[in-house]
């Protein structure tokens, strides 16, 4: 009223501290006080503010009530109480945490802030979402344990503050994903093998285990459980396409969505193959496999001839195969080889067999294997048709195997010609003499032309088939020589892998006992003493060839006439009935004497008889080659079915 001011000057104007007073009192307000000893004076003043400057002027109403005063009495700071409610995970890890904080105030109001920390505190600095005398806070996931902390400060400016316990709390799933760990690529799509891994990821509380399984379809359920956070899974063979799927289960017990990887084409198992079937030829060898692979299948089959050294792949998906190797030797045996391959580009296992080629013809000593053997030792003419018959004797290389007469079964066609075997020589080798180009026994087409053996007949040398100005000399070739190369040249060049240029002719210039070489003066050779029974009538051939400068190494010649004796021909008796028998006089490269009054002479072979010509003269050529002691032939060596070299 009017005497306020009496009562003495005013504490405070506005709102005073607690301790001091207040400008308002409350039903039922507290007010703290520390008198320390002094005589304090309580007075209660209200105002009431209106538009009127003059506050004094307004009397109000009469207010009454009572003022207790109790001494030594605290005044209540506001209490809290935190409970946590949970979803509970494992390993010590929650789900989901809220933590409610309920509030005592001793009028019940009050403000309220939190804050959420990993530490031991922090600073509240969040406004709270008060609901009565409560209010919620939710942890979120994280790494490491949380709690929240709180501070509510009433109406009186009183505080109570207060932390929860801490919480691990991860309430989010996992990921998971599946990758290819390692693998071997194979063809066609298709995987020789495959490891695919399952991969977890967890930001909060980390990935436990992983769960997966292996299907053949889009998707499966997973079963198998690793621990960790990837796992490392083999693929097995399938026939079909296969795929892994995968989920992560964290440590707080989520569980990912489940993620599948690719679908992949595996085998991991090599076929297998078997020979069933083998067959063979003179110059081929057909051999039937099987295949099997359970998985991606028989893609192809390997066939080698050498034992594995080198194959000939053939794409066929057949569980049976027929591969036939062509231009093969006869008689050989041949290591077969196979392999199968899948469709994975795994082989199999090498399975081999040796198998034999048929013999595509026989040698000529297996041919005359077969022959009777006589040993001629008059040698005073032979004539008439003989079959399965040789003669035997040696030269300078073994025992000599010839035929004689007008044998049916020494008919060969080599080259495009038709020739007759004379013999098998001592190493193996056979001595054939041209024939003509066909075998109707036209005696005049028994040759490739007309020629001088030499140019020159006024020395004793010019006898040599190959010479120089000494007796047994060479390097030189005769007349007769160019001829018989040229059409070599030109007709049989190409076959010369079958001609044997080792075996040699014998160009045997030894002079006849009582004589002695000079290039100019007479003599007469050996060869015609011997085969014209001089001087005691007694004819005796031979194939020794006795001085070695004589044997010749060509790879053709012509026949000598110690061959034509053996043969069954001889000086002075004409035999018509001999595969040697010609209309024409043609040369062997055999000599018979030299004259300073006729010139060097050569022994040749006129209507089934023996003649002397001179070099200078000009006689048929009948070549004669050796082929190879591994030559083969097949026929029967006669005129319609010759032996024909393989």
């Amino acid at each position: 009223g009017n005497n306020i001011e009496s009562l003495g000057t005013p504490i405070n104007t506005g709102t005073i501290t607690q301790g001091e007073g207040k400008t308002t009192l409350k039903s039922d307000e507290i007010i703290l006080t520390e008198p320390n000893g002094r005589e304090v004076y309580y007075y209660v003043v209200f105002e009431y503010p209106n538009e009127e400057g003059n506050q004094n002027d307004d009397i109000g109403s009469t207010i009454s009530g009572n003022i207790n005063i109790e001494e030594g009495n605290k005044y209540q700071e506001p209490s809290i109480n935190m409970i946590a409610s949970s979803t509970a995970g494992s390993n010590g890890w929650y789900k989901s945490v809220n933590i409610t904080t309920n509030v005592t105030t001793q009028t019940g109001k009050y403000s309220a802030k939190y804050c959420i920390t990993t530490s031991n505190g922090c600073t509240p600095d969040k406004d709270a979402s008060l609901s009565g005398n409560s209010f919620e806070v939710a942890l979120s996931s994280n790494a490491s344990p949380q709690k929240v902390c709180v501070r509510v400060t009433d109406e009186y400016n009183q505080t109570g503050e207060g932390c929860s316990e801490a919480y691990s709390v991860d309430g989010n799933a996992p990921t998971s994903n599946v990758t290819i760990a390692s693998s071997t690529n194979g063809s066609n799509g298709w995987y020789r093998a495959l490891t695919l891994k399952a991969n977890g990821s967890d930001s909060h509380s980390k990935v436990a285990s992983i769960r997966y399984c292996t299907t053949t379809s889009s998707s499966c359920t997973p079963s198998t459980n690793v621990n960790g956070s990837s796992a490392n899974i083999t693929i097995n063979s399938s026939t079909s396409t296969q795929r892994v799927c995968a989920q992560a289960i964290d440590n707080a017990g989520n569980i990912s969505a489940v993620t599948c990887s690719n679908a992949y084409n595996v085998d991991t198992t090599n076929p297998t193959v078997s020979i069933t079937n083998t067959s063979a030829t003179s110059n081929s060898i057909s051999v039937t496999v099987s295949g099997s692979d359970f998985h991606s299948g028989i893609y192809q089959y390997k066939f080698s001839s050498n034992g594995g050294s080198s194959y000939t792949t053939i794409t066929s998906s057949e569980s049976t195969y027929t591969y036939e190797f062509t231009g093969l030797n006869g008689g050989t045996t041949y290591n077969i080889a196979v392999q199968s391959v899948d469709r994975s580009g795994r082989t199999s296992s090498k399975v081999t067999k040796s198998i034999t080629t048929e013999k595509a013809g026989n040698t000529m000593q297996e041919i005359l294997a077969e022959y009777t053997k006589s040993t001629e030792s008059t040698y005073d003419g032979f004539e008439g048709y003989t079959t399965n018959q040789v003669y035997q004797t040696t030269d300078w290389l073994g025992t000599t195997y010839y035929f004689a007469g007008q044998p049916t079964d020494n008919w060969v066609k080599f080259g495009g010609y038709y020739w007759r075997i004379i013999r098998m020589n001592g190493d193996g080798s056979t001595r054939l003499i041209y024939s003509g180009e066909n075998t109707d026994n036209n005696i005049n087409n028994f040759n490739i032309g007309e020629n001088r053996f030499n140019n020159y007949n006024n020395y004793s040398y010019y006898v040599g088939l190959s010479y120089n100005t000494t007796q047994h000399g060479s390097g030189t070739n005769s007349s007769v020589l160019d001829v018989l190369n040229n059409w070599y040249s030109k007709n049989l060049i190409e076959y010369e892998d079958y001609i044997d240029s080792n075996v040699g002719f014998c160009s045997d210039r030894n002079v006849a006992s009582g004589y002695t070489w000079k290039e100019d003066e007479d003599v007469d050779y050996a060869a015609w003493n011997r085969l014209s029974g001089r001087p005691y009538g007694i004819i005796s051939p031979t194939l020794q060839c006795s001085t070695i400068n004589d044997i010749l190494k060509l790879p053709i010649g012509l026949i000598t006439a110690d061959e034509v004796s053996f043969s069954g021909i001889h000086f002075e008796n004409e035999i018509s009935v001999h595969y040697l028998y010609s209309a024409g006089e043609f040369w062997t490269m055999t000599p018979n004497r030299y004259q300073q009054r006729l010139g060097a002479n050569m022994i040749t072979l006129k209507l089934g008889s023996f003649n002397n010509s001179v070099v200078t003269d000009r006689c048929y050529v009948r070549p004669v080659i050796n082929l190879k002691a591994d030559t083969l032939f097949i026929g029967s060596g006669t005129s319609t079915d010759p032996y024909v070299v393989v």
